[in-house]
């Protein structure tokens, strides 16, 4: 399809769409911060926990829930009990049939395939919501992902990314959205900061040094 065939958004389906693509960015940047603090190497996600467990416990679960609820959502039917659903399904009947049939088809196949891909996020909800799942909620100092490597997030959001890709290329070919890898621009000055306390609060039993070497001695120096 050329730039002079492309159709204009409908105006129904505009809304929900903008919506939904912010709800996916949202999630991105939840991802990429909830990296940057826990899942880069052992040593990272063992580092806040070590100096400041209570709290980032807290933010440890806040943050797993909003990124993999906020993905099982999408895969909710487009209605229940009356209201609409901020769906991938809810989009897939916005859009005029049969003037974009092939794209329906496509985007219908594409959420099969990503619902059966990430099962494990509605099984991930079911234990969370649905009841008191005792390993789930078994309380751990340590940040770890339930039963899913940080790979497998990665690709089940790149999932939810193409597929409103796939929405944008029908209407504005060439056009994709702008998914930012950029996570919370404070995480790494909060990082440097546990590492910085960590190592002054060594400082009365090692031998007198320049700050500079404090740090670089600091078991944390790596994370």
């Amino acid at each position: 399809m050329t730039d002079s065939q492309c159709q204009q958004l409908p105006a129904e389906l505009e809304g929900p769409l903008n919506s939904v693509v912010a709800h996916v960015r949202y999630i991105a940047y939840l991802w990429q911060t909830y990296k940057q603090l826990f899942a880069e190497s052992s040593k990272r996600r063992n580092l806040p926990h070590a100096e400041a467990g209570d709290f980032f416990r807290l933010v440890d679960d806040v943050l797993l829930d909003a990124i993999l609820l906020g993905m099982a959502r999408l895969h909710d039917k487009a209605q229940e009990g009356g209201s609409r659903n901020l769906s991938l399904q809810y989009i897939i009947e916005l859009i005029p049939n049969p003037a974009h049939a092939q794209l329906i088809t496509e985007l219908d196949t594409r959420r099969s395939s990503i619902c059966s891909t990430c099962k494990t996020l509605t099984r991930y909800r079911h234990k969370r919501i649905g009841h008191n799942d005792h390993k789930l909620g078994k309380f751990t100092d340590q940040a770890s992902l339930p039963d899913f490597s940080v790979d497998e997030v990665d690709h089940w959001l790149s999932l939810h990314q193409d597929w409103v890709d796939c929405v944008f290329r029908e209407f504005s070919p060439g056009l994709t959205k702008c998914w930012s890898d950029g996570g919370f621009h404070g995480a790494e000055s909060i990082l440097y900061a546990m590492k910085c306390a960590s190592a002054f609060k060594d400082l009365d039993y090692k031998e007198p040094m320049t700050a500079l070497q404090l740090l670089k001695s600091n078991k944390w120096e790596s994370a």
